[in-house]
């Protein structure tokens, strides 16, 4: 109640603040506001505030943060759990856990992409270290990409597709037991292995004007929200 008495007493850049976080209308403020000067001296009668605030509009915004916020642990719960039976046990899950928390907390990714990425690759049999995520994450941010996205290209690379590799700018070319990749100019040519090819693939992450890219996407206003 305090928090709503500060934010409908506020001056209008505050309001304007505050909306644009949690998108609640000046509308709905004011109709906040007023119900709540009409109820005067009523301040503390629970049920005529809470009718105020249902009848501005808020309280079906604050169930749909609990909802969302519900779905997101939900959603965290059953990567952890994927993560244990990957790893093989929850002592390894949650040291992974932790890391890629920090690892994503330094990148435009969100952390659940992040965490579906690592168990992609390991699941796969490509060991997914912060190296490797970093690689491969600054290529797809160079092309505009999400890391997902690259890691899906690369683990269908890997089994022979290079369909999605063109969507990163990277051409693919097999001659007998060869495979050649070339991407911004520079050409890699590989036996046509998962390994092989993962490690031609990641070789490019190395490239100026792709090092660093997630850095840099990380550093921008979207990448801070994200």
């Amino acid at each position: 109640f305090e928090a709503l008495e500060k934010a409908t007493g506020s001056e209008e850049k505050e309001l304007k603040d505050l909306n644009r976080a949690l998108g609640i209308t000046t509308q709905e403020f004011k109709a906040t506001q007023q119900a709540i000067d009409n109820a005067g001296n009523e301040l503390n009668d629970f049920q005529k505030i809470g009718g105020a605030i249902a009848s501005a509009g808020i309280a079906a915004k604050v169930t749909a943060i609990g909802q969302a916020a519900l779905g997101t642990g939900l959603k965290f719960e059953n990567l952890q759990a994927t993560l244990e039976n990957t790893l093989g046990s929850k002592a390894a899950a949650d040291q992974v856990f932790g890391r890629l928390q920090t690892f994503a907390a330094n990148t435009p990714n969100q952390l659940d992409e992040t965490i579906q990425a690592f168990i992609s690759l390991k699941q796969r049999g490509i060991e997914p270290t912060n190296d490797v995520l970093q690689k491969f994450g600054d290529i797809a941010s160079s092309q505009g990409k999400s890391l997902g996205q690259f890691i899906e290209a690369v683990l269908d690379a890997t089994t022979g597709e290079n369909e999605r590799l063109k969507e990163f700018g990277i051409a693919a070319k097999a001659a007998g037991d060869k495979v050649s990749f070339t991407f911004q100019g520079v050409t890699k040519t590989v036996a046509k292995t998962p390994d092989a090819i993962s490690g031609a693939l990641l070789a490019f992450g190395k490239l100026d004007g792709v090092a660093g890219g997630m850095a840099k996407k990380a550093a921008t206003l979207g990448g801070q929200f994200s």
